[in-house]
């Protein structure tokens, strides 16, 4: 079953909700009614081919396939690192792999996304960093992010980031986040 329901009917896929679409090939925001629903998966998540008739009887792998990726990585990173890549780091570790297809941007707004899903306030430190990242397209993302996680740490990263922040998407998104915290105390019912 798909997660997000872009399989729309017996083979007919709904790319607008495909989450290898969001998270391979589409280069730019990814919008807020999607983000949800692509939970923890950072580069594409082919559950359709689990679940696909044709693919019951699973060959061998193709040696020449498998050599076309690149060098296997690791099948489950810890995603908090993956936000301290810089650009060297990045070409290094992934120039040879199909993660390439992401570039550091797009790999790095889908783990801003996976973490704000996963929602474990110990990634706040990770994404307070993505706040300072030179792509607005993963500070953006790091402040959704942070307005899942809420809490007073999240609360004043963003309202720092807001403050010093010069692309007007990124500002939209530290006040949505913002606003996504809730207030700061929980008032008296007195």
């Amino acid at each position: 079953m798909c997660p997000t329901g872009a399989l729309v009917s017996p083979g007919i896929l709904d790319n607008r909700r495909c989450i290898s679409f969001w998270t391979i090939e589409h280069r730019g925001v990814i919008p807020l009614a999607i983000r949800p629903l692509i939970g923890d998966w950072i580069f594409g998540c082919d559950l359709c081919q689990e679940v696909c008739p044709v693919n019951a009887r699973p060959a061998a792998p193709d040696p020449n396939a498998l050599a076309a990726f690149g060098p296997t990585i690791e099948a489950r990173p810890r995603l908090e690192d993956l936000l301290t890549l810089d650009e060297p780091a990045f070409r290094r570790r992934f120039r040879e792999s199909a993660v390439w297809r992401t570039r550091r941007a797009g790999l790095l707004r889908n783990v801003c996304i996976a973490l704000g899903n996963i929602a474990d306030r110990g990634s706040v430190p990770a994404l307070v960093r993505g706040l300072d990242d030179p792509e607005p397209l993963v500070r953006g993302h790091a402040a959704w992010a942070l307005g899942r996680l809420g809490g007073a740490a999240a609360r004043a990263a963003l309202t720092y980031g807001l403050s010093r922040e010069t692309d007007a998407w990124v500002r939209d998104e530290c006040g949505l986040a913002l606003q996504a915290c809730g207030p700061l105390a929980v008032p008296s019912v007195v």
